[in-house]
């Protein structure tokens, strides 16, 4: 079989390639899938068998992801099964709903407008021989229906295939967009004879609404995302996150699915600044007399309470939405720069939509993102410093540089703005210099 294996996390939207078993864990393997969203996947009917099927999802370039168990999801148009007799005059849909949800991964862009041009696309499938998974490689060939050929680069694709993603091949910093869903092979093993097709995400978007809202310009934002992912796992990443992001389209969509890494979720626009220090007290391990005091601390400042330090492990991200729709986001800004202290990492949502939205942010720059750039360029420097002491003789010593670079940044900026985008390219520079501190 002139295939290659499964292709891992060299693509950054690997994510969404989903390998498909009857039953339980241990069930054999059916078919493959696409992760929509974090909790719908689409696959094809033929691959339930039946509507009431429930079905063993895994996430084979997941990092990891524990499976779940999914079934037919309760939204119109999430079970089309093939027309008896002429399937390729219909279409072949099954969405699924996760019995549980996985933010943690990315769902398929997903794009409707076949390449005009015999560009290699890339179809992977999950086989009972090749339970890894195999990645073949196809050009586009006629319609057949609403079917769409695949004229193979190596070798037609093969049972095990079905509901899986055909999508473009990432390249030049681009990810990969789905183009189709793989659904039949027709014909036999004789040479030439097998045919291998896809429905197109056009001909789904037509009968399928989550496909077609999917499907639509800007359904997601790929830079924002990935800027999301890289600060809610990064371990080297700022405390403070600051995005603006209106309510409603692609933008808030790519939002609300990465909210759902954040350990803490507080909205502006509905709760005030005490239920804010409710949920951070929850985290803490506090006691009765302990909690007034460190709610007292959180409101109004002063001397934090005796016992009161940083959270241990791994720090508690706190998503803050819509702060410019706080009436009063110059009292919950003194709030959110304590949480910091404590170890928790911020994200601030401003929605854009208030006469004081250009206000708040620059007040979030000055008061809360700056500060939080100047102490994480300086953690960086502490951390290089400690890598150059074992560093050997002929790799020149950056943390004094970059220390002197510092010193310049804090006296001579007093526009915030401009302090935030000069610390933000200090600290990356310091993070690659930490990454590889034996670097010639």
């Amino acid at each position: 079989m002139g295939a290659t294996g499964s292709g891992g996390r060299h693509d950054f939207y690997a994510d969404w390639r989903l390998r498909l078993r009857l039953g339980d864990a241990r069930g054999r393997v059916c078919g493959a899938g696409i992760l929509l969203t974090r909790n719908r996947v689409l696959t094809c009917a033929h691959v339930l068998g039946e509507a009431q099927q429930r079905i063993w999802v895994e996430f084979a370039e997941g990092h990891g992801v524990a499976p779940v168990g999914a079934r037919l999801a309760p939204e119109p148009g999430s079970w089309i099964p093939p027309v008896p007799h002429a399937p390729e005059s219909g279409l072949d849909v099954a969405v699924l709903a996760l019995e549980q949800d996985r933010p943690h991964l990315d769902p398929a862009l997903l794009g409707r407008d076949l390449p005009a041009d015999r560009r290699t696309l890339r179809a992977t499938g999950y086989t009972v021989h090749h339970e890894a998974g195999l990645t073949l490689f196809a050009t586009l060939g006629g319609p057949h229906g609403r079917w769409v050929q695949l004229d193979p680069v190596n070798d037609p694709v093969e049972e095990g295939f079905s509901g899986g993603a055909v999508s473009t091949v990432a390249q030049d910093g681009a990810p990969a967009e789905v183009l189709g869903m793989t659904v039949a092979q027709v014909g036999t093993a004789t040479a030439g004879q097998e045919r291998s097709y896809m429905l197109p995400v056009a001909a789904l978007a037509r009968e399928v609404p989550l496909v077609d809202e999917l499907s639509t310009p800007g359904a997601w934002d790929v830079a924002l995302r990935r800027r999301l992912r890289d600060w809610f796992e990064g371990d080297r990443r700022p405390p403070v996150e600051l995005c603006l992001v209106p309510e409603g389209g692609g933008r808030d969509r790519t939002l609300e699915h990465a909210l759902a890494r954040a350990q803490l979720v507080h909205d502006c626009a509905t709760r005030d600044r005490r239920r804010l220090t409710e949920q951070i007290a929850a985290q803490l391990p506090l006691g009765h007399g302990g909690l007034s005091a460190f709610r007292t601390w959180l409101l109004y400042g002063g001397e934090p309470p005796p016992g009161i330090a940083a959270l241990p492990g791994r720090p508690v991200d706190l998503a803050v939405l819509g702060l410019d729709r706080d009436p009063a986001p110059h009292r919950t800004l003194p709030v959110l720069a304590r949480v910091r202290h404590l170890g928790l990492r911020v994200l601030v949502v401003v929605r854009g939509d208030t006469p004081r939205s250009e206000e708040t942010w620059r007040r979030t720059e000055s008061d809360l993102l700056a500060p939080g750039l100047e102490h994480h360029v300086r953690a960086l420097l502490a951390e290089l410093r400690e890598a150059e002491r074992y560093a050997p003789p002929h790799r020149a010593r950056l943390a004094d540089r970059y220390a002197a670079e510092l010193r310049g940044i804090a006296p001579r900026w007093t526009d915030a703005h401009t302090r935030v985008g000069l610390l933000a390219t200090l600290a990356e520079r310091l993070r690659a210099a930490v990454r590889e501190p034996y670097a010639p």
